[in-house]
């Protein structure tokens, strides 16, 4: 199986589902989008479920990814942190797509996929503790409720499309620059005091 396919297919989901919601995409709809046939999806994914939880995995490997690309050995490790973290909020709150997928609470949906959208933010979150506080000796940082702030996290990710509802004379990359850099800043200063 090729990856530039899996990929396309990914993409396209992602779209169609920011774009129709879940409930109301097919995927008949992300294979047009995808350039595939609707087997060719089924290859790769065996449900629409699947093709959900495949869009939010690509972009947590994508933030773990990120974490390896930080030298956290040189340097002051709050300011790793904070540029690390404002690259992460940056990232995924300029990507207007998935953030409208966040909020449609799609893992609510039903049972199996609240079950499975619990199961990728914990394995999101285990994810990231280890790869960044193991990284980083931080003091307390294991008495933090890890799932606590992460679900805040997503949280205050989605709240950059409410923050351009309401400021909409403002630029979206200056909105975005701003919001990432103040989140960062805050993290960064609650684990390094």
């Amino acid at each position: 199986m090729s990856e530039e396919k899996r990929r396309a297919i990914l993409d396209a989901a992602l779209h169609v589902f920011a774009e129709r919601g879940f409930s109301e995409a097919r995927i008949s709809d992300i294979a047009i989008a995808a350039g595939v046939g609707k087997g060719t999806v089924y290859l790769y994914f065996a449900s629409k479920e699947d093709l959900l939880v495949g869009v939010l995995e690509f972009f947590a490997d994508e933030a773990v990814g990120m974490i390896d690309a930080v030298d956290w050995v040189e340097g002051d490790p709050r300011a790793k942190l904070q540029g690390f973290l404002e690259s992460l909020f940056t990232r995924f709150a300029g990507n207007m797509e998935l953030l409208s997928i966040m909020e449609q609470r799609t893992f609510l949906l039903n049972d199996a996929l609240k079950v499975r959208g619990q199961q990728l933010l914990r394995d999101m979150i285990g994810r990231i503790h280890d790869e960044v506080l193991g990284r980083l000796e931080i003091d307390g940082a294991e008495d933090y409720d890890m799932e606590i702030l992460a679900t805040a996290t997503i949280g205050m990710l989605g709240s950059f499309s409410l923050y351009r509802v309401l400021h909409p004379n403002e630029a979206q990359d200056a909105v975005l620059a701003r919001m990432a850099g103040e989140l960062a800043r805050f993290f960064a200063a609650a684990l390094y005091p």
